[in-house]
């Protein structure tokens, strides 16, 4: 973190209980604790804000291969979601390892022609690898820019390299929000095997015998049955908050929102989802606070004094790094 731009970023979102938003609120109602050390905030009502550097990351591959067909209107939600603000966009695909489509541009056509070649990718869902990817492509930005991170995939993170903490911890430590748009893996492994012809006797029988003396429920996998069960022992992950949904932590620890969508529903539930983002992106507050320089994870809390029906959502925590001459604010 630079010595000479000491500012933690806190975006924050206030809502009263029946999800209306609450406008006009000062530095003065906002109670933020540091460690558990109340700060002194500010709130940042520039008019003219920095410019937004955005990496729309789409999943191609997993079970993100089915809902290509849905993201015909992409191109005009993100315009919903930029509105008039100074902008650049980049659009990484993923499956197995993240691809740049398009590098950072403020042109909505092309980020338009590169949504139209999006094809379906392999087998996997390298969720991790690809934010991991994307807070790469966004240090290189200025370091004045508001740095987001849209992502659009299912819930579980299939064929990562990357560690979760690491890639936290890169994202928390550039004031990087995440907005997850997810659909539910359970569900569509359920939609999968309801639709996908068993492989039946035979492979469970090789399998069998590829694996003598092997544990009794070895290749129960085999058979629409065992694939079942493998389902039923993550139900509930997808919407619980376990670690198991990377979609839902990842917006919770780096500030931003996670928005579930129904696949089924097709294009008309992510286009509510996203429009969702664009309302909700020029009403959140910008907290900023000068932090100690204490080496390590912090954990911040908001609430607004003397309000605590009032439903706030915000980053819960912030990294500071051992060398702290040359790296990125918190």
């Amino acid at each position: 973190m630079r010595t000479e731009a000491n500012l933690v970023l806190v975006p924050t979102w206030v809502t009263t209980q029946a999800g209306e938003t609450v406008f006009s609120l000062s530095s003065q109602d906002f109670a933020l604790f540091d460690n558990g050390v109340a700060q002194r905030v500010t709130v940042d009502d520039d008019i003219n804000p920095a410019p937004l550097s955005i990496v729309v990351a789409i999943e191609t591959g997993g079970f993100g291969r089915q809902e290509i067909a849905s993201l015909g209107g992409v191109e005009t939600m993100l315009e919903a979601i930029i509105g008039e603000q100074p902008h650049e966009i980049a659009l990484v695909a993923f499956d197995s390892q993240p691809h740049l489509m398009q590098d950072f541009t403020p042109s909505m056509e092309a980020m338009g022609t590169a949504l139209q070649r999006l094809h379906p990718g392999d087998h996997d869902a390298a969720i991790l690898d690809t934010l991991q990817y994307a807070a790469g492509l966004l240090q290189s930005r200025p370091a004045a820019n508001r740095r987001v991170v849209l992502l659009i995939s299912e819930t579980f993170d299939q064929g990562s390299q990357a560690k979760p903490d690491d890639v936290f911890q890169a994202l928390r430590s550039t004031n990087t929000p995440i907005y997850s748009v997810a659909f539910s893996t359970t569900k569509a492994e359920v939609h999968n095997t309801l639709t996908t012809p068993s492989p039946g006797r035979a492979k469970k029988a090789k399998c069998l015998q590829e694996n003598p003396g092997a544990p009794p429920g070895t290749c129960m996998g085999y058979g629409a049955l065992g694939r079942f069960l493998v389902m039923a022992s993550r139900l509930g992950q997808d919407d619980d908050g376990s670690e198991a949904n990377v979609a839902q932590v990842a917006a919770s620890v780096t500030g931003g929102k996670y928005l579930p969508f129904d696949a089924g529903a097709g294009r008309k539930d992510l286009e509510a989802k996203l429009y969702t983002i664009a309302n909700d992106l020029p009403n959140r507050y910008i907290l900023s606070f000068r932090p100690s320089l204490t080496p390590g994870l912090h954990t911040l809390q908001v609430a607004v004094k003397g309000h605590p029906e009032l439903q706030v959502s915000s980053r819960t925590s912030y990294w500071v790094k051992e060398t702290t001459a040359t790296e990125p604010h918190p």
